[in-house]
């Protein structure tokens, strides 16, 4: 992989010493996980390379000059009366985008993090999880090519988790970079390629995942409505999404499961009318 992004001897100092000296290479299509204790500076590290905070000594240099980073915190912000298409309209203007362009974009990113049916409504009245799909799309309105997020699964139930999850992994299999804090294992093993440890003010290990065979798959099928919390009884089932009118089921299944995850389909009665597996590339 071609390097995209290099820390030297980065050291960051407020009223006490976060870290110092720590140096990090980021690779081009890497998911890139930071782990740690509290105060360890992983929401620290990741504002430096946002560029929102300097850090006290220490580079770091985009091998790219044009690299486009989105950032997105660990909690929305407070008091956001707009709707979700409002708000990232807003939020296009002020990088410059153009209206007809702008509202391209947010169509596409309302498609794709499954919020298409809530652009209207008030941001106010969104879950936690929501909230943190519309953080991440106005990150990614300049179509970033890496994304920085602060614990991305904090304070979510297994649904919203699950189907987070699932948007990062397309993103992921699509190119982008991907840089989180997280303490989430699940979300490590799936997602990550390489996982750091600060602690003691330096970078104390790093290490690859254990990462179980895996794709996506897409299943055109007649549910009849019905609920699909059996599948979530399968071993193997990382994460589900039903769409549209009920017709489309979108998953990340380990290639172990997938004969479990059809025969439980037609035992429950669902027809099925296509079968689209895409591969982890």
């Amino acid at each position: 992989m071609a390097t995209l992004i290099e820390v030297q001897e980065l050291t960051k100092t407020y009223f006490t010493r976060i870290f110092s000296n720590l140096s990090l290479s980021v690779n081009e299509g890497e998911a890139l996980a930071i782990r740690g204790d509290n105060g360890s500076g992983k929401s620290t590290l990741l504002k430096i390379l946002a560029g929102i905070t300097k850090p006290t000594h220490g580079t770091v240099k985009c091998m790219n000059p044009d690299t486009m980073i989105g950032y997105v915190p660990e909690n929305f912000p407070y008091n956001i009366r707009f709707t979700a298409e409002q708000y990232l309209y807003h939020m296009g203007r002020i990088r410059g985008f153009s209206g007809s362009t702008l509202q391209n974009r947010i169509s596409s990113l309302l498609y794709q993090f499954h919020l298409g049916d809530q652009r209207t409504n008030a941001i106010g009245t969104f879950s936690k999880g929501m909230k943190q799909k519309v953080g991440m799309m106005q990150a990614l309105l300049e179509e970033s090519d890496v994304l920085l997020l602060d614990e991305p699964l904090s304070g979510l139930d297994l649904d919203a988790r699950n189907d987070l999850e699932s948007i990062l992994y397309r993103l992921k299999s699509d190119g982008l970079t991907i840089l989180f804090t997280c303490h989430d294992k699940k979300l490590l093993n799936n997602i990550a390629d390489r996982v750091i440890v600060l602690g003691n003010q330096r970078i104390q290990s790093e290490y690859v995942p254990a990462k179980k065979s895996r794709f996506h798959v897409k299943i055109e099928a007649d549910t009849n409505d019905q609920n699909l919390d059996f599948l979530d009884e399968i071993d193997g089932i990382i994460s589900k999404k039903q769409t549209g009118n009920g017709d489309l089921l979108l998953m990340d299944v380990e290639r172990s499961a997938s004969d479990r995850l059809l025969l439980t389909l037609i035992q429950h009665g669902i027809s099925i009318q296509s079968l689209r597996r895409e591969d982890e590339k």
